[in-house]
């Protein structure tokens, strides 16, 4: 252990470290025990060595050393953990607003988001950490602020689909969320009926036409399908909208679907966008055929068609893929296709089916 932390740069952990030897152990082997040090930490050269840490040049020193300023639930973090929020790496940008956003309240960081001084990367990173908490739909300013139609266009499309991730359909059944439940129901809904306006507009942006759309098909299911449909169906729609509206598909678990999802991976005279994107659609699916739809496709001529069926296998979570994409890796020849299937077969055994 001591030689591969020397060969890294980093020092063992030991009880005559210093703090700033324990900042560089985080990003090796001894991290563990590093951040847990640094933790237990209280005084002013460990504070000191973790605000250094912040400027690190490894991204995830920079990220673990947010996590601790935001442990420390101290409001005078901020002026450390706000400069990250434009870091160059997405996921220490993440991190620190993680940290952050339990510093303040949402008056607070409504002014935050509200800033001419705020970059758009910065309310969008910010955004994405509060809607984790669901209650924040329910508050009206911040609604307000994330439907807000004067927003930049990428803004617009990113606050969509933080939306679509942070919110599940399901919302309500988990262990205290019950109270909260007619609350964010009526929040959902002003979102849905938004997303709904926004993905059959027109005029709207395209990348903002797309991104409410896989909100919508998302929250309001089945009822979704017959204007989605149309725009799979309708040849003169830019592609974005059509591989968008395939996705949503899934999203929306109507039961012809699969149908319509099927037919287009298997179209040889499709567009591949498209067919991927078709792909992207069956593994959201809560159904058992889904899976012998895109089994074939492990055997396609095009690498690309086969790397993103081990990707789209890897979703479905179904444990009959297993075999078939073992053997497809004793034959595949094509690198980037192999990285996927290899990939997405560890990930399958990482959800707990088990791999040979």
């Amino acid at each position: 252990m001591t030689v591969l932390l020397l060969a890294c740069g980093c020092q063992p952990r030991s009880a005559s470290n210093t703090p700033a030897q324990w900042v560089e152990g985080l990003a090796c082997k001894d991290g563990v025990a590093c951040f847990a040090s640094l933790r237990q930490g209280s005084d002013e050269e460990v504070l000191q060595s973790i605000v250094a840490g912040t400027r690190h040049v490894s991204p995830r020193v920079r990220s673990q050393c947010a996590r601790l300023l935001g442990m420390r639930q101290d409001i005078t973090m901020l002026e450390h953990l706000q400069p990250m929020l434009v870091d160059t790496d997405g996921a220490v940008r993440q991190q620190a607003a993680r940290a952050l956003v339990p510093l303040l309240d949402d008056e607070e960081l409504l002014e935050m988001l509200k800033s001419p001084q705020c970059p758009m990367v910065a309310r969008a990173t910010l955004a994405h950490a509060m809607l984790r908490d669901p209650a924040e739909l329910t508050s009206r300013p911040v609604l307000d602020w994330l439907l807000d139609r004067g927003h930049p266009t990428e803004l617009r499309a990113y606050l969509y689909g933080a939306v679509r991730e942070s919110h599940s359909p399901c919302f309500g059944k988990a262990n205290g969320e019950l109270p909260l439940l007619n609350q964010v129901k009526e929040a959902r809904q002003r979102v849905v009926e938004q997303a709904r306006l926004d993905a059959l507009n027109e005029q709207e942006p395209l990348e903002v036409r797309a991104a409410a759309l896989q909100l919508w098909a998302l929250f309001a299911g089945s009822s979704s399908y017959a204007d989605i449909y149309k725009m799979v169906n309708t040849p003169q729609s830019p592609y974005r909208l059509r591989e968008a509206a395939l996705i949503s598909l899934g999203a929306s678990h109507h039961p012809q679907a699969l149908t319509v999802l099927s037919g287009v991976a298997h179209d040889e005279r499709a567009p591949a966008s498209l067919r991927q994107s078709a792909l992207l659609g069956l593994q959201q699916l809560d159904d058992p055929q889904a899976m012998e739809v895109i089994l074939p496709l492990l055997q396609h001529a095009e690498a690309r068609m086969r790397a993103s069926a081990a990707c789209a296998l890897y979703h479905l979570g179904d444990k009959r893929a297993v075999e078939p994409m073992r053997q497809a890796m004793t034959k595949e020849l094509d690198d980037d296709a192999l990285y996927q299937l290899r990939l997405n077969l560890r990930g399958l055994e990482c959800k707990g089916v088990p791999c040979p």
